[in-house]
């Protein structure tokens, strides 16, 4: 499966389709930060810092890990979600059972399906990220903090989706 870059009316559409399910505000999460599907369903009430903007991820293991940025409007969304949830409980979780995390395959299927629904082809989790880390090197975005925001251990990682830009260089944030 090759990689596509969706525009920002296929984002828009997606959003506004998606936003009552369970699964929306993760799929926004997701396309404002680039942050993967895994890390996403493992995200709990306590992990927000509102007045910081700020969301701490957690590695499979549930281990804290990284901290990622997050618009205003989407840290109103999911300090929403944590309303009478207690620090430990996942914000996306298994309906009726905030104690189980949202099974990452809800996730991704909810996105092929929308998109299929919107004729809009390639919605999925690994483009959403692509999507993200494009429109990051296209807006000249330092590359260590893309890096960093993303978890790619590797510089090398990023250079796969510099490949996507039509002439963006990744210069200078490489090492």
């Amino acid at each position: 499966m090759s990689i596509r870059i969706l525009t920002d009316d296929e984002l828009e559409r997606v959003f506004e389709r998606t936003r009552a399910h369970v699964c929306g505000p993760a799929i926004r999460l997701m396309a404002a930060t680039g942050v993967r599907v895994s890390e996403v369903v493992l995200v709990r009430a306590g992990d927000i810092d509102a007045g910081r903007c700020e969301l701490r991820l957690r590695d499979r293991y549930g281990i804290p890990g990284r901290v990622v940025s997050i618009p205003e409007e989407l840290r109103d969304v999911l300090v929403r979600r944590t309303g009478g949830l207690k620090e430990d409980e996942f914000i996306f979780s298994h309906p009726g059972d905030a104690g189980r995390p949202l099974v990452r395959r809800t996730v991704q299927k909810l996105l092929s399906e929308t998109g299929r629904e919107l004729g809009i082809q390639g919605v999925t989790v690994t483009n959403l990220r692509a999507t993200r880390a494009v429109r990051w090197l296209e807006a000249g975005t330092d590359p260590r903090r893309i890096r960093e925001s993303m978890g790619f251990r590797k510089p090398r990682s990023l250079e796969r989706y510099a490949a996507l830009t039509g002439g963006v260089r990744i210069a200078g944030g490489t090492s």
